[in-house]
């Protein structure tokens, strides 16, 4: 019974189990594709899905090595309501980008 195994266990132990589980659940709602431009030496870029739709990152949004930073580069990340600035159009963002 789960109740009873729970009961057993240390804190730091149910802690322990708690993130890797939370961890599992945020990676599954993650987003998949590839990185198809960087822009400006490294500072920002675009990733594309497995539909073909196209998303701007901020390099400070890239939580993985960046020298994993590179066009080609298969990626997971999440997506967020943005901005357009230069077209005055509503976008998708990636961000919590990782390899």
């Amino acid at each position: 019974n789960i109740t009873d195994d729970v009961k057993q266990m240390s804190k730091e132990e149910l802690l322990k189990e708690l993130n890797s589980f939370w961890r599992s659940l945020a990676e599954s709602d993650k987003t998949s594709g590839r990185i198809t431009s960087i822009i400006s030496g490294g500072v920002a870029g675009f990733v594309e899905d497995k539909n073909g739709n196209s998303y701007y990152f901020n390099a400070r949004d890239f939580k993985s090595n960046k020298s994993k930073m590179i066009i080609g580069e298969i990626v997971k990340f999440d997506l967020v309501d943005g901005f357009d600035k230069k077209k005055n159009i509503a976008t998708k963002n990636a961000i919590n980008i990782t390899v």
